[in-house]
């Protein structure tokens, strides 16, 4: 009688675990700001640089393109990147992304896809995003920068992730506007 209750107790907290962080609803997100005095061109080109990752995104620790092609007109590469939590910065996730950078008209997208693992990739989560980089109406020295994002993340941490990613896009778009203004200011 008592492993029949131990047994049917595992089974009841392995449920409730995998309700709260296995269990995974889909989210969406967008982020728009304006670059002043910088062009569509200059921006994209800029963001579409990996390199730059670190100054856009403090929270990325280290990261390695693995693979890239393509040319000007259609570039696609991969990485794999480590990243620390801005809430628990003790927790890290390793990301793997492929990105695909192009021009369409008169304005730049950059597309990418994104698995993020915890836990030494026993647990992970998907997210694609699409960066706009368009003229400004107001302005032709101006860019319009807007990211779409829908994410993936546990049901229990719905807000930690909402938090989490807002904080970071948050700092992105701060550092993004900050790079510009100081670029401008230099000449």
């Amino acid at each position: 009688m008592q492993a029949k209750k131990r047994y049917i107790s595992s089974v009841l907290v392995a449920i409730v675990v995998y309700v709260a962080l296995l269990k995974v609803n889909s989210h969406n997100a967008r982020f728009s700001t304006i670059i002043q005095k910088a062009v569509p061109l200059a921006v994209w080109e800029y963001v579409a640089d990996f390199s730059n990752v670190k100054k856009l995104n403090p929270s990325v620790i280290d990261f390695d393109i693995i693979d890239e092609d393509g040319n000007y007109g259609h570039w696609t590469y991969r990485t794999v990147y480590t990243e620390k939590m801005t809430y628990i910065p003790l927790l890290t996730n390793v990301g793997y992304a492929d990105f695909t950078i192009k021009p369409i008209g008169d304005y730049y997208v950059i597309l990418s896809k994104h698995k993020t693992c915890f836990f030494w990739n026993l647990i992970c989560y998907n997210t694609t995003s699409q960066m706009d980089f368009r003229p400004y109406v107001d302005s032709k020295d101006s860019t319009q920068f807007i990211e779409s994002i829908i994410y993936e993340c546990p049901w229990a941490l719905s807000r930690l992730c909402a938090s989490e990613l807002d904080v970071q896009r948050t700092t992105y778009i701060k550092n993004l506007q900050n790079h510009f203004v100081h670029l401008a200011y230099k000449q």
